[in-house]
């Protein structure tokens, strides 16, 4: 009896909870049918948009590495240094912009340096400029990448080397190993060059003109030695 008056109890109770749904379904239905398309209609376009910037951003880390290899193309060397320079200035990912950045900065760095070897070069100054502008747009907008930013500083240092600005040199590579430590390349290509600053630094002199002042000789004697003299042998 106990057993029975429980049952019905706990029928009454589910009954009177699925009465309350229905009433909380029934006024707020609609509402909660439109959050959950409304979160289904975000959810999509979220998964969308991350899909297309994935996609995006393979596509431009295959454009930099094409772009490397034919930017030394004669006939495509144009495009590809100013696809690379968009590059540069506006991909997504961070690390294919500095990554940009630091090649155009070294393209014009080795153009600047080859068009100071060339006695009918004209435009060493104007590639000079260019390498600066892009070393210090990474140290600028990339400060946060520092394997990058140490590479804008050691770009910087050698062409300021290359101009004989030796303080300015020397306070680049030293920017170069306080950003990292010695088991990267640029710490041990900085030391190296600070190492050659000594050197380089020292100013030459040429052997090409006699001592100011003749070590005294004494003059070789020309007079002939004076005969022995004579003794009385019979003495």
């Amino acid at each position: 009896m106990k057993a029975q008056r429980r049952h019905e109890l706990q029928e009454n109770v589910l009954a009177h909870e699925l009465g309350q749904m229905k009433t909380f379904f029934n006024r707020y239905g609609n509402w909660i049918t439109g959050v959950v398309v409304a979160a289904l209609i975000v959810l999509l376009i979220v998964w969308h948009y991350r899909s297309r910037s994935a996609a995006e951003l393979l596509e431009q880390a295959a454009m930099f590495e094409t772009l490397k290899q034919s930017i030394y193309e004669p006939d495509k060397q144009a495009s590809s240094l100013e696809a690379m320079v968009d590059l540069a200035q506006s991909a997504r990912d961070p690390l294919i912009a500095a990554s940009a950045s630091v090649f155009v900065a070294d393209f014009y760095a080795r153009q600047y340096m080859t068009d100071l070897r060339n006695p009918e070069g004209k435009q060493a100054g104007e590639y000079r400029e260019k390498a600066k502008t892009y070393y210090n747009l990474v140290i600028e907008k990339h400060s946060g990448w520092k394997i990058f930013v140490a590479k804008a500083h050691l770009g910087l240092g050698i062409l300021a080397e290359n101009a004989a600005d030796w303080t300015t040199a020397k306070s680049e590579y030293e920017l170069v190993k306080r950003s990292l430590d010695d088991t990267f390349p640029a710490w041990i290509e900085a030391q190296r060059r600070l190492n050659n600053l000594k050197i380089w630094k020292e100013p030459f002199r040429f052997a090409t003109t006699l001592p100011t002042t003749v070590p005294a000789t004494k003059p070789a004697d020309t007079q002939p030695a004076s005969k022995p003299a004579l003794t009385d042998a019979k003495k």
